[in-house]
């Protein structure tokens, strides 16, 4: 409010109607100093630009990763998200999920989010859906890939410089010699099938705003990230292994493997970025606290 001393009439009134149609508590203060960070009105802040969300659905997209996305944002964030179909994405116009919604390309959209999935995605994004997106990128697009798809966009496939952590082969003579009825328990016991794990947040990024520095993620599979200059590591394992594991079971291997690996970053493309989540951070949105991981990639990355 600052110095507005002609309007101190009617402000205890104005500010009462603000709070009460935005849905938020008004917290007043005696000082716009801060004794960290920067000042309250200070020209560092910057005004963020209300971003248009898509989210590609149907195969080779989970129904589930992309039900938990939807929800979080019609639901909790109340805020609309349109879903576009995958196999019309190298088409001019694209039909959004449902013909009464009409037609987009992906030009009308600030943020594209790709939910997790099986395998497929080089069927979606062939030489023509890579140069597609690439193109809307480098012109400003904030594309947030989750999940396999962030496993995908990587450097195995010519898009960044972003690699993904090589799991070491088993290479054990049991493995070679394994019996057909000792397969399943001998191959489940190197699963991770969701499990808590101490996660480490950079919360001076943008993407980690608002949230701790220690996050528990919850994993499923053992992929994660190698953490290198070509990009920005925003969230990674604990580096230690004995520290990594929180609650559930993972073996000795995995534990190994995934301490140290980044969960989460961003990787700059021309004028837009790649967002990588490698875990789903809203599973049955019940598991929140890395949801915001999400949340700050679509509404404060396109803005940085």
């Amino acid at each position: 409010i600052g110095r507005n001393l002609e309007k101190l009439e009617t402000l205890e009134n104005d500010m009462t109607e603000v709070a009460q149609t935005a849905g938020v508590q008004i917290v007043g203060m005696n000082t716009g100093r801060m004794t960290t960070g920067i000042d309250l009105a200070s020209n560092d802040s910057r005004p963020l630009k209300a971003p248009k969300v898509a989210m590609l659905v149907d195969g080779p997209f989970g129904t589930y990763s992309a039900g938990f996305i939807y929800w979080m944002f019609d639901q909790e964030l109340q805020y609309p998200i349109s879903r576009i179909r995958a196999g019309s994405l190298t088409e001019s116009d694209i039909p959004k999920f449902g013909s009464r919604y009409g037609l987009a390309t992906l030009d009308d959209y600030d943020v594209l989010i790709l939910p997790g999935g099986g395998g497929g995605l080089s069927q979606v994004f062939g030489e023509e859906g890579k140069e597609k997106l690439q193109t809307w990128i480098r012109k400003g697009g904030t594309l947030i890939a989750t999940e396999s798809a962030a496993a995908y966009f990587t450097k195995k496939q010519e898009l960044t410089q972003v690699e993904v952590k090589e799991v070491p082969k088993d290479e054990s003579e049991e493995a070679d010699y394994l019996a057909y009825e000792d397969r399943q328990n001998y191959y489940g016991l190197k699963r991770v099938p969701g499990t808590a794990l101490l996660g480490q947040l950079d919360t001076s990024h943008p993407l980690a705003f608002g949230l701790p520095k220690s996050v528990y993620m919850l994993k499923f599979g053992n992929t994660a990230l190698v953490p290198s200059e070509n990009w920005q590591t925003v969230g990674y394992y604990a580096k230690d292994p004995s520290q990594l594991k929180i609650s559930g079971y993972i073996s000795s291997e995995n534990r190994d493997h995934l301490a140290g690996g980044a969960f989460a970053g961003v990787a700059n493309m021309g004028q837009g970025k790649i967002v990588y989540l490698v875990d789903n951070t809203q599973y049955r949105m019940f598991w929140r606290g890395a949801s915001r991981l999400l949340v700050n990639g679509a509404f404060y990355m396109p803005n940085y």
